[in-house]
C-alpha cells in the first residue's frame, strides 16, 4: 500500500509568506484514531468511542419519523460540546419555528441516556 500524500499549507500573516509542505502517511487513520485526535483537539481529553457513554455518539430520539434538520444537528452538537468542555450555562438562540424545543429535547435525551446529567433547567421567555 503506497503512502497517502497530505499537503499542509501554512500562511504566516506577519511576513505574508505562503509555505507549502507535503508529508506522507503509511496508512489512513482508523475512525477511532480520528475521533481520539478530534477529542484531544476539541476537549483536551480523550472521549470514549462508545455510544452508550458518549453523548456526541448517542443516537437521536426519532419520533414519528421526524429526523433532525442539518442546523438542528449542528446545534445539538455545539451544545453538547460546550457541556463537555465544562460550560454550565448555554444559550440556545434560533429563529421562530426552527425547532428550539426539539433541539433542547435531543440534548436532554442524549445527556440523560449517557448518564452525563440527570437535571435540566430551561428558561423560556416570550415577547411581552
Amino acid at each position: 500500500m503506497s503512502p497517502l500524500p497530505i499537503q499542509q499549507i501554512v500562511i504566516r500573516l506577519k511576513n505574508m509568506t505562503l509555505t507549502k509542505k507535503q508529508t506522507t502517511l503509511d496508512r489512513f487513520p482508523s475512525s477511532q484514531e480520528l475521533y481520539k485526535r478530534y477529542s484531544l483537539y476539541r476537549f483536551n481529553k480523550v472521549l470514549t468511542f462508545d455510544r452508550e457513554t458518549n453523548p456526541l455518539l448517542y443516537p437521536y430520539k426519532i419520533v414519528q419519523n421526524k429526523i433532525p434538520r442539518y442546523y438542528q444537528i449542528a446545534a445539538v452538537k455545539n451544545i453538547i460540546e460546550a457541556f463537555l468542555r465544562g460550560q454550565k450555562r448555554i444559550l440556545l438562540t434560533m429563529a421562530t419555528g426552527t425547532g428550539k424545543t426539539y433541539v433542547a429535547f435531543q440534548v436532554a435525551w442524549k445527556l440523560y441516556n449517557t448518564k452525563k446529567s440527570e437535571e435540566f433547567y430551561t428558561l423560556q421567555t416570550g415577547l411581552f
